[in-house]
């Protein structure tokens, strides 16, 4: 019974796998106190601490293919691809060259930042990462639809196959205000790899003929586990046996590898509507130990003729005696044979990049308007994936922001999504979601209709300390009615700079600081009182002024 649990526990493991990628509409949250996952010179309002699991939890699921892809619109009812009158070129354009579906968690178990001097800002992350992704070579669907009627009639498979990766991530962030236009930041990460299973076909040849087809296919699994931790049952032939659960016993874990990351990025604000952005985000190599490493090759070529030497007086007999040899050939492509791996795995870890702008309606920290576009890329080994984000983010009140996006590549409906973040003084809670509301086929069984991303995220951080301060005069950004205050200016409660005489000029300006009460209204560009006519008696007391 125990090991019962353990198993269908690694198996939700598995089936939870992570993209790695950031939700897309809290990018232009500004309050939010991750924000800097985006991009490392991001930096938040406050000083935070996050909780475990609820300071930060992420769910995912995507693909790249649906069903409009293979079923098109026809009279009286839909077609699929195979029918004649959808020619091969109309259906194959539509199609990446791998069909990609991932599934993803990212769970927070421990985060905080806080501020030093001249608005530095440190941050921490520890984080547990899965990511699970299935690819099909766009060659599987063309030799579905052409058959024969390829000139070569040969298809190539090679790439099919899946990925699970399972890492515990540390983080340690750093970002700056070089001037009071441009901030960088940098995010230091290192990687310990808990466990990865990947089979891949590096050669998968499929002939076809009038009278003969045939394949020739070399295939590799690899699981990367402590053996002593994660082990799998084999045959009397040595192969994998993977119907059989694997033995898990985790008293016994130690990591399978390890790898180090980097986050980069910049901000540039030319003045106080304008705001752009860049970073990149995991550059960086995953390593996992030879010794951790246990390696099958499954090797297998097939020939189809037609069924021979068939026995009149046991037809059926023969026929299905037939099937079965071709039935267990092509089985043999999934039946792995252990070999001896010497060397250790080195990996590239799967990218992002972003580039945004966006610009503020009415510049004000407390209560504002801003449009924003962001450009993000995501790639890794078979997979890229290009957005372009249009954003409308409302700020009606200091404590709250609504941010909604809209995708502008895509051709579908099926492309939006919305964010919230409540950040009072004593708590930051956001939640928000990249395409919500997909379109289905129908409600009974939840089948995309087109090409799909949804994921949701949600978190909550306790505000602490220190806060952002841009202009550096002791009064935070949120409550700061002149953010933009010259470097030492005194400045009152409000953040604004001290006008002793309430001239309306403040006093690092005031060059006649203690004007009298009577003049107010009546002072030029310094401060001074106004003296029109020059004869040294200031106009409030000047009763021949002009």
């Amino acid at each position: 019974m125990k090991r019962t649990f353990i198993y269908i526990s690694f198996l939700t493991l598995v089936i939870s796998g992570i993209r790695a990628q950031e939700v897309s509409s809290t990018y232009f949250l500004n309050e939010k106190s991750q924000r800097n996952k985006h991009n490392a010179a991001f930096a938040p309002e406050y000083n935070y601490f996050g909780f475990p699991v609820i300071g930060g939890i992420k769910v995912n699921v995507g693909s790249n293919t649906a069903l409009t892809n293979y079923v098109f619109p026809g009279i009286p009812k839909p077609i699929t691809y195979l029918d004649s009158s959808i020619s091969a070129q109309t259906f194959l354009s539509k199609l990446s060259p791998f069909a990609s579906i991932n599934q993803g968690l990212d769970i927070s178990l421990l985060s905080f930042g806080w501020y030093t001097k001249k608005n530095s800002f440190w941050s921490f992350d520890l984080s547990l990462k899965e990511r699970l992704d299935f690819d099909i070579p766009k060659d599987f669907f063309a030799m579905t639809k052409l058959m024969m009627s390829r000139s070569s009639n040969q298809y190539d498979f090679k790439g099919f196959g899946t990925d699970l990766n399972i890492v515990g991530q540390a983080s340690l962030g750093y970002s700056r205000d070089i001037n009071s236009k441009l901030r960088v930041g940098v995010t230091t990460k290192l990687l310990v790899g808990l466990a990865k299973v990947k089979f891949n076909y590096s050669q998968f040849d499929f002939n076809l003929s009038s009278d003969h087809f045939g394949t020739n296919s070399v295939g590799e699994l690899y699981i990367m586990a402590d053996p002593n931790f994660l082990s799998f049952s084999k045959d009397s032939a040595n192969n994998f046996d993977l119907s059989k659960s694997p033995t898990i016993n985790a008293l016994k874990y130690k990591p399978a590898g390890y790898g180090v990351a980097f986050d980069l990025g910049l901000t540039y604000k030319p003045n106080k509507h304008i705001n752009l952005a860049a970073g990149l985000n995991d550059i960086g190599y995953m390593k996992w130990k030879s010794s951790s490493i246990i390696k099958g090759v499954a090797t297998n070529k097939i020939d189809y003729n037609g069924f021979s030497d068939m026995n009149i007086d046991s037809l059926d007999k023969s026929i299905k005696g037939q099937i079965t040899k071709i039935t267990d050939d092509a089985l043999k492509m999934a039946k792995f044979h252990e070999v001896i791996s010497t060397k250790d795995q080195l990996e590239r870890i799967p990218f992002t990049s972003n580039v945004s702008a966006e610009y503020s309606i009415f510049g004000n920290d407390k209560h504002d308007i801003l449009i924003g576009m962001l450009w993000n890329s995501y790639n890794r080994e078979q997979f890229h994936k290009n957005q372009l984000m249009g954003a409308l983010t409302l700020k009606p009140l200091s404590w709250f922001t609504l941010s909604g996006t809209y995708e502008l590549l895509r051709e579908d409906g099926n492309r939006y999504g919305l964010a919230f973040n409540f950040s009072p003084a004593w708590a930051n809670f956001f939640i928000a979601s990249d395409f919500f509301g997909p379109k289905m086929v129908d409600n009974t069984y939840y089948v995309p209709l087109r090409p799909f991303n949804y994921n949701i995220t949600l978190g909550m951080q306790m505000p602490l300390g220190r806060f952002m301060d841009t202009d550096k005069d002791g009064v935070k950004d949120r409550r700061d009615e002149c953010p933009n205050t010259p470097l030492l200016v005194k400045v009152n409660k409000k953040g604004c700079p001290v006008d002793e005489d309430a001239d309306g000029v403040p006093d690092y300006k005031d060059q006649c600081p203690k004007s009298d009460k009577a003049a107010v209204g009546n002072v030029d560009s310094i401060g001074c009182p106004c003296d029109k006519d020059g004869d040294g008696v200031p106009d409030y007391l000047d009763k021949w002024a002009l």
